[in-house]
């Protein structure tokens, strides 16, 4: 987008806000700019009394629509070439995620936003969809009001380089569960400060939680994770936008605009597909001012590549990047181990508060940091704490964990989120690179590690629910337990297989996937009784007041009846 339309498309927002009032400002649906005037279209019912005081505090330069809800305020022309007026760097827009629609009239830009009114659905062929999507992701991720949005494109392979901050690959699930907590803090937050809608909050706060999740559906999401997704678009304290290539019912169309003038490139005469491949070939050149942080969401920025030379532990799945390869020069001095009853192995002296604690678990599962507010979420979802309070947690943990080989704190110090420094660690990045490997033998290293149920002893779990983040671990596990327990069973090792079901139900007690890994592996070792304690096992562990047989999964008692020796059961 031009610089010049951005600064006044901000500037005009503003003094929309603020002639509004204190309380109450509509959300904005779309913004029209010219050379003359910009035009802001109001979302929902408006009252005429309402228009009719903005406009007379915006004075004799902005007009009136009541039928529409519309209010157009002049624009200064521009003159010669200095900087536009206003800093976008600093500022902060109430409607960030605003897309270029189609318009009849070449020379007014028409800013739509998708925040309001959604999910969105693109319209054309598939081709032209699938296209419109490339650059919806490129248009938003170059805004400049990017650092308040965070892109991520799910089903959908788009020619996206590494330069531009849109996240590849993410998994719905984290989508979901991100927006969900963001619908609870942000609830929260406009309960206690009396905000009345999302503008006047972020008219008040610069909290990353107010920021802008936009996912991007391509064709390979599946139906089911798209009707959810469009369910919390229609709910904005969720925070999420929603543009598809889907047609679901429901959806509204959005009409784009050209390649030229949705990103304002010099692409006359071109089509789209020249227009992306002119931005991918220069987009390792791009270092936007205005980059996404990522802190509004457990939906990681896209990862880096690391230097050849450089030996970096691997990411957590869905939980942001590893931490620098600097530590693995010396070794971590701090090992947070969640794989079983929580531990935090390496700190200076004994946690003294349980909050200071479970500060310590909940940013080691984020590597990147969060936010002062979104931790404090997390740990106190029903309450909301003196920022004293959450100076003296912080301050408690970071005494506890103590300073690094370099001198420096595990928890540095900073102005509104806190991120510890790269010495510390996780037992679950140490499970989740041995996991990776290929070698069987690091599978069971990675088992041995598993002491019981994951992150057993937190007294605030919501986090770990809401997240995802608790769900995905106890699956890894499991997954890695069977794996290697198939491995077994394949080369003779029925022992083994049982060794590792067992590791594998240490963390998840209920998974019947482990229960008739036992079956075999009794069945293997030529051990009927062993199968036998393996169903009875199971059958008190879900039995129900009926019949117990009723509460196991079909397919763990159909690998039952072809292995038991009761075959006045089995004949059944």
């Amino acid at each position: 987008m031009d610089p010049w339309f951005a600064s006044d498309v901000q500037r005009c927002l503003d003094r929309f806000g603020t002639a509004w009032g204190s309380r109450g400002v509509p959300e904005i649906a779309s913004v029209l700019v010219s050379d003359a005037v910009v035009e802001i279209v109001l979302a929902g019912v408006v009252e005429r009394t309402h228009l009719d005081a903005a406009a007379a505090a915006l004075g004799a330069s902005c007009a009136v629509d009541v039928s529409v809800g519309r209010l157009t305020m002049e624009r200064q022309f521009r003159s010669g070439r200095e900087e536009p007026r206003t800093n976008l760097s600093a500022g902060r827009i109430p409607c960030p995620a605003l897309v270029t629609g189609r318009t009849d009239d070449a020379s007014v830009l028409h800013l739509v936003s998708i925040e309001v009114g959604g999910p969105f659905c693109l319209e054309g062929s598939r081709a032209e969809r699938s296209e419109a999507l490339a650059f919806v992701a490129l248009e938003l991720s170059m805004s400049p009001w990017g650092r308040q949005l965070e892109v991520s494109l799910i089903g959908s392979d788009g020619p996206f380089p590494p330069a531009l901050p849109v996240a590849m690959g993410v998994d719905p699930e984290e989508v979901i569960g991100a927006a969900h907590l963001r619908r609870l803090q942000r609830r929260r937050l406009m309960d206690t400060h009396g905000w009345m809608t999302l503008h006047d909050a972020r008219r008040a706060s610069t909290e990353p939680v107010w920021n802008t999740a936009v996912v991007l559906c391509g064709p390979a999401v599946p139906t089911d994770v798209e009707t959810e997704l469009g369910e919390l678009a229609q709910d904005q304290l969720a925070g999420l936008a929603m543009v598809t290539v889907g047609a679901a019912a429901g959806n509204r169309q959005l009409q784009l605009a050209l390649p030229q003038a949705a990103l304002s490139l010099p692409v006359r005469g071109h089509g789209a597909r020249e227009a992306i491949d002119g931005l991918i070939n220069g987009a390792a050149e791009l270092s936007p001012a205005d980059s996404i942080d990522g802190s509004g969401l457990a939906v990681p920025p896209p990862r880096r590549s690391a230097p050849p030379e450089a030996k970096v532990r691997p990411p957590v799945e869905g939980l942001g990047e590893a931490p620098s390869p600097l530590a693995d020069t010396v070794g971590p001095c701090i090992e947070v181990r969640v794989l079983g009853p929580v531990e935090i192995a390496g700190s200076t002296r004994p946690f003294s508060r349980a909050w200071a604690r479970e500060l310590v678990v909940y940013l080691a599962m984020h590597p990147n940091g969060a936010a002062n507010d979104l931790w404090s979420t997390a740990l106190w979802p029903d309450r909301l704490l003196a920022s004293s309070s959450l100076h003296s947690t912080a301050s408690v943990a970071r005494r506890t964990l103590g300073v690094d080989p370099d001198g420096s704190d595990h928890l540095p110090r900073a102005h509104g989120r806190l991120q510890l420094g790269p010495y510390v660690t996780t037992d679950w990045v140490r499970f989740d690179d041995l996991a990776e490997r290929d070698d069987p033998s690091n599978w069971r290293a990675a088992l041995d590690l598993v002491r019981g149920r994951p992150f057993d002893g937190l007294k605030a779990t919501d986090w770990l629910v809401l997240e995802g983040i608790g769900p995905a671990v106890e699956a890894r596990v499991v997954d890695t337990a069977t794996d290697y327990a198939e491995w077994c069973l394949d080369t003779g090792n029925p022992s083994g297989a049982e060794w590792a079901a067992r590791r594998g139900l240490l963390a998840s007690p209920y998974d019947e996937r482990l229960y008739r890994v036992l079956l075999r592996a009794a069945d293997a070792a030529g051990n009927p009784a062993g199968v036998e304690a393996a169903m009875a096992e199971l059958v008190r562990l879900v039995a129900d007041d009926v019949e117990p047989f009723d509460a196991v999964h079909p397919e763990t008692l159909d690998l039952y009846r072809s292995l038991s020796r009761r075959r006045s059961f089995a004949a059944r």
